[in-house]
């Protein structure tokens, strides 16, 4: 329904101002999300700089890949219905034993989001420190 046509319609005026006022914040979360998921993902690709970094980023990489990335991603996959899925990125925050803390994806959407609880639900080797950020670019070519 567009905007205009809350004004004709038998809204009152108060529950117009709160539609409006959750309209405001959810764009305000909304932006709010996307600036910590980039100040992250900044940082994260910054440990992938390091010594330490590359080599965790190596070992994490062989984990996933030899326990759970294909079929993880085709289970995704399959659930999201995309025939051509856009690239994503994303942030890992792990623990220090190597669960994860936070996943942080970018953009978000049925498969993005469903290979974040994928990667939530693995045990990653154990991270250089507590609260490390790790990176991961996805891009699919057919």
């Amino acid at each position: 329904m567009p905007l205009s046509a809350f004004s004709r319609s038998r809204i009152s005026p108060c529950a117009r101002l709160l539609l409006l006022a959750a309209l405001i914040c959810s764009a305000a979360s909304q932006a709010a999300d996307e600036r910590e998921f980039e100040a992250l993902y900044a940082k994260a690709r910054a440990n992938t700089k390091t010594k330490a970094g590359q080599a965790y980023d190596n070992s994490a990489g062989q984990a996933f890949t030899q326990r759970r990335s294909d079929a993880a991603f085709n289970k995704c996959l399959a659930r999201s219905g995309l025939s051509n899925p856009p690239p994503f990125r994303g942030v890992l925050v792990l623990n220090a034993n190597g669960t994860a803390q936070r996943v942080l994806v970018s953009p978000e959407n049925k498969l993005s989001e469903c290979y974040a609880k994928e990667l939530a639900a693995f045990t990653w080797p154990a991270p250089p420190s507590a609260g490390y950020l790790n990176s991961l670019e996805l891009n699919i070519r057919r």
